[in-house]
């Protein structure tokens, strides 16, 4: 199993509604994180973005904390 291009480790959980909210939790790692918004289409492309990118900040920060 491996990692997922944004950085969340095999294995973790998330989930998804219908009006852009999304969730994981990455046991492996420690973390989890929250995206909600309240607006349709569902899976918005630029709210897609914007999770991916949370997700990318999340791990880089703790890529980061790791290397100090």
């Amino acid at each position: 199993m491996r990692q997922t291009q944004t950085g969340k480790k095999a294995g973790t959980f998330g989930w998804s509604g219908v009006a852009n909210a999304y969730y994981f939790v990455d046991n492996g790692s420690g973390v989890g994180g929250v995206v909600a918004a309240q607006f349709l289409p569902f899976a918005d492309e630029g709210m897609l973005k914007l999770r991916d990118d949370f997700e990318r900040a999340i791990y880089a920060e703790l890529d980061a904390v790791a290397k100090a």
